[in-house]
């Protein structure tokens, strides 16, 4: 409970922190998407990476925990079959510098892995 208290008070004391997440979520979704990649309707700072695969979900998150990007897969049966998917989460404290690490490697990962062309 107090967790959730002082989440509550940051929100409130420093705008600031929401307004930069706002600017990495809308930064890395354009990117995203001019890549490619299907991320579905996200809307928020957590983003889905559909690659409708599980071996190719997997192998991806494992090259990306290879370069220090921590990722998330989600395979069946999380999701239903190909609807396989990387997630990946952003910050407010995620500079642009982060955010293009991340968006270089999904670029080379996806056309290595054919899911963008």
């Amino acid at each position: 409970m107090h967790t959730l208290i002082k989440a509550i008070e940051i929100i409130g004391d420093e705008p600031d922190l929401r307004l930069q997440l706002w600017d990495n979520i809308k930064y890395f979704k354009k990117n995203l998407l001019e890549l490619g990649f299907n991320i579905g309707h996200s809307e928020t700072a957590i983003f889905p990476i559909i690659t409708a695969n599980d071996a190719i979900t997997r192998e991806i998150c494992r090259e990306l925990h290879e370069m220090n990007i921590y990722a998330n897969p989600v395979v069946y049966p999380a999701v239903r079959k190909r609807l396989s998917r990387i997630r990946l989460s952003l910050m407010s404290n995620h500079t642009k510098e982060h955010l293009d690490i991340v968006l270089n490697a999904m670029e080379h990962l996806g056309k290595k892995y054919d899911i963008i062309k």
